[in-house]
């Protein structure tokens, strides 16, 4: 039997929120046991800078960038005859299916011009925070009110799901800004960012895309937002906080001077993994993809 699929642009989907990191999503899916019948595939390559944690059942693809392992862009592949997801939820409305007049005339309205891949024949039709994949477009000439009046129904092959990097204070002519949500300069700025070397610098410009979400459940909470570990010193690794109970923005541990007594009063004590507890997921597969 299918299941409801809640989806938020500009959010996430269900309960997972873009912006979470890979662990926090883990731990998610736990609770909610998603990862019991479904099971979960992690994808990864040697020469990108992301990991793909692939829903089999749900056919959804939760994409991190490797770094800090944050959760920066969510795929739904509507493949109609073969996924475990009979429903989606969007506000108030509960939608069947996705089609181009669908989604242009009832579900999300008018928009700018959608972006065309004519070699490959995929238009993406764009809104803040989701974008919407048709394929086999092969027109001549593409616009949004040529694919509205065509006679027949074009399907949604993908939805993709993302932080929208609009600035809504912005005025209205700032074209480069007010677009920044379209799916061609959202993926652009993307590429630029992850094509940055890890370091403070990447993380600053990963923040202006896609803010980390700092959810502190409890003041006594522990959030590590980053850690650095200097290859030319190579003395010491220094973390940053999110959240600390002992208000500690920054912790550095020296190699052959900081004391296990001193990692512990900053860490607590180290806990079991997911993994360790969870004896269902040993149905996780990791797996090498090739684009």
């Amino acid at each position: 039997m299918g299941e409801e699929l809640k989806i938020f642009p500009n959010g996430g989907i269900n309960n997972i929120k873009i912006g979470w990191t890979l662990y926090e999503v883990i731990q998610k899916l736990a609770e909610n046991n998603d990862d019991d019948d479904s099971g979960i595939e992690f994808k990864f390559n040697d020469n990108l800078n992301f990991i793909i944690v692939y829903l089999r059942e749900k056919n959804i693809n939760l994409i991190f960038e490797s770094f800090s392992q944050r959760l920066i862009l969510i795929e739904i592949k509507l493949n109609y005859t073969n996924i475990n997801i009979n429903k989606f939820k969007y506000k108030n409305e509960i939608i069947n299916k996705f089609n181009f007049k669908l989604i242009y005339n009832r579900y999300f309205g008018p928009t700018c011009e959608g972006y065309y891949e004519n070699e490959n024949g995929f238009y993406f039709l764009s809104y803040c925070g989701i974008s919407f994949k048709f394929n086999n477009i092969f027109e001549s000439k593409i616009s949004n009110e040529i694919l509205n009046t065509m006679n027949k129904d074009l399907n949604c092959s993908s939805i993709f799901i993302y932080q929208s990097t609009s600035d809504e204070t912005n005025n209205s002519d700032n074209e480069t800004n007010n677009n920044n949500f379209l799916w061609m300069n959202y993926s652009k700025n993307l590429s630029n960012t992850l094509k940055i070397k890890p370091s403070i610098e990447y993380l600053n410009s990963l923040n202006k895309l896609i803010p980390s979400i700092n959810e502190i459940n409890n003041k006594n909470q522990i959030k590590i937002e980053y850690s650095i570990y200097n290859y030319e010193i190579k003395d010491n690794i220094e973390f940053k906080f999110f959240n600390h109970p002992l208000n500690i923005k920054f912790f550095k541990i020296k190699f052959g001077i900081t004391t296990m007594q001193e990692i512990i009063k900053i860490f607590g004590f180290p806990q079991d993994t997911i993994l360790k507890r969870k004896s269902r997921l040993n149905d996780i597969q990791m797996k090498k993809f090739k684009l």
